[in-house]
């Protein structure tokens, strides 16, 4: 069995160290010269300090370790929240001024060639930084500190993050550094825990507009209900009797069979489902800012939507790469989705033609398909009858709500307030960190 590798610890005399250390030099010196024996005693005893506090600082950090926690879900342009927790476990020491160094790092898409060499390259340069300890200008640093940290009382700090553009960040490799108690010589501790942190695009202002129409959406209830010929007044489940029922609502064979009341529930079923589908088009500058903008209004929608769409939740994102994420409505689907929307890169020919075809057999017939781009309709789109259309886009071709960014109907729909300035500067943000001292 493999032996768990210890963090190796490092020491160093700080700066004021480094002072206290010429001084007893040159009193030492003094004492040498002029053969003075209590100046000679006075500088062994000058030296306890130093070694005494080299020694606190190794017994303090043998029995620390620390855990990062971050949020699950994480929007650009707002200000998150990353605690640690550190723990003193068999210390004997309580463990005073503790200085926790964090790394953040923006994820660059990597640009130093594909396949089995680029991959020998980057880990080359990601071996060099390590051994050099060369700072990227990508990289930012938060400093918090533990006051105290004992065996029964764990210490835990929280410093705030502000990710001014989306993408994929990096937290870690962090440092745990002490200096206690005269501050002569640090020693400190290196924290292998990295975490990866995907920062969806930003939350803007969805309109009353686009709430009507996400209500006026069929259910899958009402869609059954037609196909079966269903009453509307009809139950469609049963549950226990509460306190405020009609005795009217009583179903009384269930009540028999089970042995409690149950009554029948008369309300309908919010099973809606939801599907949409991302083009960015990206051409220049202008284009690149509003294919920013699908994405906010994307992380907008899907941030609110929990309350209205209960069913299939269906999104598709048409960049450089076309990614389908699709399930029930739940949070594991949102994260998933929010990933995407995080490291989508926008193109020049995104393929959407096989994307709108499998979004739709992906939900239930009848739900409209939501398709928000940069650019006008395309062809097979058009009321034109000359033009011709595949059999699969031209069944699902008066499902599709083609909305352009930039035009009234968008306008009416979503905005962003506040953040013009923000969002032209999002595609090259580099993450900055707020220290805060608990």
């Amino acid at each position: 069995m493999a032996s768990k590798r210890k963090p190796v610890r490092q020491c160093k005399v700080t700066p004021e160290g480094w002072v206290y250390i010429v001084i007893v030099c040159f009193i030492a010196v003094g004492a040498i010269l002029r053969n003075v024996n209590l100046l000679i005693l006075a500088t062994g005893m000058l030296l306890a300090p130093l070694i005494f506090n080299w020694r606190v600082c190794v017994v303090n950090l043998r029995s620390l370790s620390a855990k990062r926690v971050v949020p699950e879900r994480v929007h650009a342009q707002t200000p998150v929240n990353v605690s640690w927790t550190c723990s003193n476990i068999g210390g004997r020491l309580t463990a005073r001024n503790l200085i926790l160094n964090d790394r953040l790092r923006r994820t660059r898409k990597p640009e130093l060639g594909k396949g089995f060499f680029g991959r020998v390259v980057q880990s080359i340069v990601a071996k060099f930084e390590a051994a050099f300890r060369t700072r990227n200008l990508d990289d930012d640093y938060a400093h918090v500190c533990f006051r105290s940290v004992s065996t029964m009382d764990p210490g835990i700090v929280t410093y705030q993050c502000f990710f001014p553009g989306r993408g994929k960040y990096d937290l870690g490799p962090a440092e745990l550094r002490t200096s206690y108690p005269f501050g002569l010589v640090a020693c400190s501790i290196p924290l292998p825990q990295k975490d990866t942190v995907y920062v969806a695009p930003p939350l803007g202002v969805l309109h009353p507009t686009w709430e009507r129409r996400i209500n006026s959406m069929e259910t899958g209830g009402q869609s059954q209900m037609r196909r079966r010929g269903m009453e509307q007044d009809e139950f469609y489940a049963m549950r226990k009797w509460r306190s405020g029922d009609s005795r009217r609502n009583i179903h009384w064979r269930s009540t028999a069979r089970l042995g409690h009341p149950m009554v029948k529930q008369f309300d309908e079923p919010n099973d809606r489902d939801f599907a949409l589908l991302l083009d960015l088009h990206h051409e220049d500058e202008a284009t690149r800012l509003q294919c920013e903008t699908i994405l906010s209004f994307a992380a907008t929608a899907l941030s609110q939507v929990g309350s209205e769409v209960q069913g299939q939740l269906a999104v598709a994102v048409c960049g450089e790469e076309n990614h389908l994420v699709c399930g029930r409505q739940s949070r594991a689907t949102h994260n998933s989705v929010m990933r995407r929307l995080a490291v989508a890169h926008p193109t020049e020919n995104p393929d959407i033609d096989a994307s709108v075809v499998e979004v739709a057999g992906q939900i239930s017939m009848g739900t409209p398909l939501y398709c928000f781009s940069t650019r006008d309709k395309p062809v097979w789109l058009t009321s034109n009858e000359s033009v011709e259309v595949s059999p699969a886009l031209s069944s699902v071709r008066q499902l599709v709500r083609w909305v352009r960014v930039g035009s009234k109907e968008f306008t009416e729909l979503y905005s962003i307030e506040g953040q013009s300035s923000a969002v032209s500067r999002v595609a090259e943000s580099v993450t900055s960190a707020k220290e805060v001292v608990a």
